[in-house]
């Protein structure tokens, strides 16, 4: 499975401040872009709530850091105050945290995941995507961050199990995939990719996908944590940075369609009908 290196460049990384002005590490973002009218874009970052929550213990200052590059290989950190940061409007166990951010600049490498590639029961459905497919992960790798620039790692797997009915955690009873890949300390938060090939075989017919932008990736979740034994644990770094056990191998990823439902939070609709609506007046007087 080949993975494009673009998809490196939806993720950064996060880190709270301690109390002598250094970093401590915590986990994965991604970059997120709303369409805003038809020649805007908001753009968000989403990763797992209790990566937020480890920081609002850990953190001096209220704030997190977004480790982000730059095209000159070098990378800067960006200041999000943790009270920005949105979660699901009415349930608490959703592990997804996500916060509206000012427009990249040129200078920055980045790349954003348009909504039009997550993967929706609707896309499920049609690509008929199932257990046994291919996966990858990118996001933090915490003995290998990179000195002057974020270097985000890919983990490959598959999808283990479709997420059909609760699954049992000690946070409570969850919807997830399970995937058939080690998730580890500082992955939390990061994208997870369904890899659907070149060809498939959908309604019993051979359908070829490859075409100018090669095989087709869906977003089908976040990672949330792993099971180790006996019970499932989140994969925020700890404060040691040993964060990094050895667990069953099987990780827990909340669906996109969960991200979905945090997207529309009342924030984030409100500022996006803002957005419009100058977008509609600033056409308007052009």
């Amino acid at each position: 499975m080949h993975v494009p290196d673009e998809v490196r460049k939806c993720v950064v990384f996060l880190c709270s401040k301690n109390a002598d002005d250094s970093y401590r590490l915590l986990g994965t973002a991604f970059l997120v872009g709303l369409e805003i009218g038809s020649s805007r874009t908001m753009t968000l970052a989403v990763t797992a709530k209790h990566v937020i929550d480890a920081a609002k213990k850990v953190a001096c200052d209220k704030s997190i850091y977004m480790r982000v590059n730059r095209k000159n290989d070098t990378c800067a950190m960006w200041t999000v105050p943790l009270a920005n940061w949105l979660t699901h409007p009415t349930d608490p166990l959703i592990d997804v945290s996500l916060t509206i951010l000012p427009a990249f600049t040129d200078e920055f490498d980045y790349r954003l995941i348009p909504l039009t590639n997550f993967a929706t029961d609707e896309v499920i459905k049609q690509e008929e995507i199932s257990v046994g497919e291919d996966v990858f992960i990118t996001g933090l790798f915490v003995n290998h961050v990179g000195t002057n620039r974020n270097i985000p790692i890919v983990r490959v797997g598959n999808i283990a199990a479709m997420p059909e009915e609760p699954i049992a955690t000690k946070d409570g009873n969850i919807d997830a995939y399970l995937l058939e890949a080690r998730s580890i300390g500082g992955l939390s938060g990061s994208p997870v990719f369904v890899h659907l090939g070149i060809v498939r075989r959908i309604n019993g017919q051979v359908v070829f996908l490859q075409g100018k932008a090669g095989a087709k990736f869906h977003l089908i979740g976040l990672v949330r944590g792993h099971f180790d034994l006996p019970s499932s644990h989140p994969d925020a770094v700890i404060a040691d940075g040993s964060g990094q056990s050895v667990n069953v191998g099987i990780a827990l990823v909340v669906p996109a369609t969960r991200i979905l439902e945090v997207l529309r939070h009342p924030t984030i609709e409100k500022t996006r009908a803002l957005l419009e609506e100058q977008l509609k007046k600033y056409e308007k007087g052009s």
